[in-house]
């Protein structure tokens, strides 16, 4: 039988290896560990050779190529992975640090973490015991403003009450100060103090308790402003207090007192002097009623001129074809004119 060598390479270590084609069936273990078989050719070992053994070489090339390409692509990774480690490790570094500096915050004993600041010391949080003690202390007038304006800007709950019960002291000279601060606070439950200083002697902490309640501004104490003014005479007293604060409950209530003849004169009035412009809207139809007593609708006119407002000047330019009060409307346009 003639010798018949044939050179093979191992498809997972590309190594060669030398084999006799005469010994079919043959298996052999390579030095990387893969087994390899020699094919049974027959007795055609040329044929063979140039044919399908050729072909069987260049499959087992192709392969040995992949499994060469997927060997340097992990050998490449082994290599390489400490500078991986290192580059995660940055990102993460990064991302933690932006979330602290530009993220939330959150307080670990008296440390702040977050927000624009990153890592900082926190404020002491102010006492409001400190302030309300001030406003308590009629030696200390001096002081009492800067303490009304600490406590505006507290949300501490004790607050309110201490307040209310500093508003019922007639001694107290800081009362005035207390009245502003809780209607700037405007909350309810001030209503049951504020309600009981409106019968007070004292006129000027009357107004200071009615304008606290029509700031507050809430239904309660929209419900308590018009009970208190069922009668005339008190209506009168009351709403000036009540025009002075530019709110939604002051127009309501001024508004109800222009749909009373016996109220109508004085709330004109009121609504000239505090500029309320939210009742323009109701002071036209009284200026152009010409059922309504002249001099009333005179007064309605001059209302219109000291709101000074587009749709105010609006209902001035078109009462001036007004035959009775058409005059007033030219005076207040020419006036305002000349300025």
């Amino acid at each position: 039988m003639p010798d018949a060598k044939q050179v093979i390479e191992c498809p997972q270590c590309q190594r060669l290896h030398e084999i006799d084609l005469n010994e079919t069936g043959q298996r052999f273990e390579c030095a990387c560990g893969k087994w390899l078989d020699v094919a049974d050719v027959g007795a055609e070992a040329p044929t063979a050779e140039a044919g399908v053994g050729g072909e069987t070489q260049k499959d087992g090339s192709a392969t040995a190529a992949a499994g060469k390409q997927k060997a340097n692509a992990w050998a490449a990774l082994r290599a390489n992975w400490k500078l991986a480690s290192g580059v995660g490790v940055g990102l993460a570094a990064l991302i933690i640090g932006l979330a602290f500096w530009r993220g939330p915050q959150f307080t670990l004993g008296s440390i702040r973490f977050g927000g624009t600041g990153g890592l900082r010391a926190q404020q002491p949080k102010e006492d409001p015991e400190v302030y309300l003690r001030i406003l308590e202390d009629n030696s200390r007038v001096n002081e009492h403003a800067e303490a009304a304006a600490k406590l505006l800007h507290m949300g501490d709950a004790v607050i309110v009450p201490r307040l209310c019960q500093m508003a019922k002291r007639p001694d107290l000279v800081s009362r005035p100060t207390v009245l502003r601060l809780l209607g700037q606070k405007g909350e309810e439950q001030s209503l049951d103090a504020l309600v009981g200083l409106l019968g007070d002697p004292d006129k000027t902490t009357v107004f200071l308790a009615v304008t606290a309640v029509t700031q507050i501004g809430t239904p309660m104490a929209e419900n308590l402003l018009r009970r208190e003014m069922q009668s005339p005479v008190r209506a009168r007293e009351l709403l000036p207090s009540v025009a002075a604060v530019h709110n939604d409950l002051a127009a309501r209530i001024v508004r109800a007192a222009l749909a009373e003849p016996a109220l109508r004169t004085q709330a004109l009035q009121e609504i000239a002097k505090a500029r309320l412009s939210k009742c323009v809207a109701d002071v036209v139809p009284i200026a152009s009623d010409r059922d309504t007593d002249e001099a009333e609708r005179v007064r309605a006119v001059e209302t219109l001129g000291a709101l000074d407002t587009p749709e105010a000047r609006r209902a001035l330019i078109k009462l001036t074809e007004d035959s009775i009060v058409g005059w007033k409307a030219r005076q207040i346009l020419d006036a305002k004119a000349a300025h």
